[in-house]
């Protein structure tokens, strides 16, 4: 994990190029609301470079990266705790689904639901 935290300087130079070049246009214009806005634009693209960069040089530190974890607290099948299900809770819901559908999983059977076969 902490190679990506050094892939974050990718999008970071990309953002930090743009704002050189939205800088660089502004000053070339003669409005001055027209300036304004293009400074204001490249602020916020120098802002969001720092976010990016930031949040490389954390996963380089610390080893996690804060989108895999967020992604674990809200996927079930990456091993929710609190929103979704774990695994073995999965396979007990689709257990009794299968009971529920007139016969029990036998083991090693994939999961299907009656309707599901493929035509032939």
């Amino acid at each position: 994990m902490r190679m990506m935290g050094f892939l974050a300087l990718i999008p970071t130079a990309v953002l930090l190029t743009a704002s050189f070049f939205v800088l660089f246009a502004a000053e070339k214009v003669a409005a001055r609301g027209l300036k304004m806005f293009g400074k204001a634009v490249a602020a916020l693209l120098i802002i969001i470079a720092a976010l990016v960069f930031s949040k490389g040089v954390y996963t380089v530190v610390t080893g996690e990266c804060p989108m895999m974890k967020m992604a674990q607290e809200m996927c079930p099948m990456m091993g929710a705790k609190e929103k979704g299900m774990r695994r073995p809770e999965m396979s007990d819901k689709m257990r009794r689904m299968h009971d529920k559908a007139g016969r029990p999983m036998r083991q090693g059977e994939t999961t299907t639901m009656p309707g599901d076969e493929l035509k032939k």
